[in-house]
C-alpha cells in the first residue's frame, strides 16, 4: 500500500489473474503513471515488467491478428539492455583505468550501436553512458578523442541532471576517475 509502483503492478497482476480484461487498459495506464520519471535503468525495467503483464492478458483474452503491445516490449527490453549494457561496461572501464582489464566485456559494440539508433539517442540516459563509455574506452586507448567525451558528458551536468539520482552518481563516478587518471598522468588542466 505504501509503494505505488508496486500497488499498480499488483493490480495488474490481479485484473490478469481474475480475468477482469475490461479493467487492463485502466490497470495499465494506472500502474504506467507510477512509473518515475526521467527514464531510467529501473524505470524502464518497471516499465518493461508492467508492459510484459499487459502483453500476457492481451495474448490470454485476445483474438486471432489482435495487437498483443509486442512492439513495446520490444522497445522496452531493447531499451533496458542498452542502459544496463552501458552502465555496467562503465563499471568495467572505470576500474580498467587504474586496475586494468578483468572481464571481458562482450555485447558493448552492439549497445554501443544501439544507443545510436533514433528511438533512444535523444534520451538522456542512453546518451550519457554512452558518452561515458566512449570517453573510457578512448582514455584506455590514449586517444584525444576521449576528451570530447568527457566534455559532451560534462555538459550533461546542469543543476538539475536529466537522470535518476543512481545514474547521475554513477555517471559522475565515471567523470571524476577520467579526471583523477588524467591528474596521475600528469594532466591537471581538469581540475
Amino acid at each position: 500500500q505504501q509503494d505505488d509502483i508496486a500497488a499498480g503492478q499488483y493490480y495488474l497482476e490481479a485484473v490478469r489473474e481474475r480475468g477482469w480484461e475490461d479493467q487492463t487498459d485502466k490497470a495499465v495506464t494506472r500502474a504506467l503513471k507510477q512509473v518515475p520519471k526521467p527514464v531510467s535503468g529501473t524505470a524502464t525495467a518497471h516499465r518493461l515488467s508492467i508492459l510484459l503483464t499487459r502483453s500476457a492478458i492481451l495474448t490470454e483474452s485476445g483474438e486471432a491478428g489482435q495487437d498483443t503491445g509486442l512492439s513495446e516490449v520490444l522497445h522496452e527490453v531493447d531499451l533496458l539492455y542498452t542502459i544496463q549494457k552501458l552502465k555496467f561496461a562503465c563499471g568495467e572501464l572505470n576500474h580498467r583505468l587504474f586496475s586494468g582489464p578483468t572481464l571481458h566485456l562482450e555485447g558493448l559494440a552492439e549497445a554501443q550501436r544501439l544507443a545510436h539508433l533514433p528511438q533512444f539517442r535523444d534520451i538522456p540516459v542512453v546518451r550519457a553512458y554512452l558518452h561515458a563509455s566512449q570517453m573510457l574506452e578512448l582514455e584506455l586507448e590514449a586517444s584525444p578523442e576521449a576528451l570530447d567525451h568527457y566534455r559532451a558528458l560534462r555538459a550533461m551536468y546542469t543543476k538539475r541532471p536529466p537522470f535518476s539520482p543512481e545514474e547521475a552518481r554513477d555517471l559522475f563516478a565515471c567523470l571524476q576517475n577520467f579526471i583523477v587518471g588524467r591528474y596521475h598522468k600528469g594532466d591537471g588542466s581538469l581540475l
